[in-house]
């Protein structure tokens, strides 16, 4: 049995409840709390997310960079 604790899915769309919605939010205030993450692709599925997320490194005087040492 699925949990659907994201919202119900209605003519083949996840429509978002408040749980869903506050993920969907908090998803895009990751680069406010952590500058050196960008984000990617995300879904909010029915009992959770699935998100790409990059992790920048700053090395080389501050030139951004996904790859250490690059």
């Amino acid at each position: 049995m699925v949990m659907c604790e994201c919202g119900e899915v209605s003519d083949g769309k996840l429509e978002l409840n408040d749980a869903g919605q506050t993920s969907d939010d908090e998803w895009h205030r990751i680069p406010e709390r952590y500058g050196h993450v960008n984000l990617d692709t995300y879904q909010v599925m029915l009992n959770h997310l699935h998100g790409i997320l990059q992790i920048i490194f700053l090395e080389n005087g501050g030139r951004k960079t996904s790859i250490p040492g690059q």
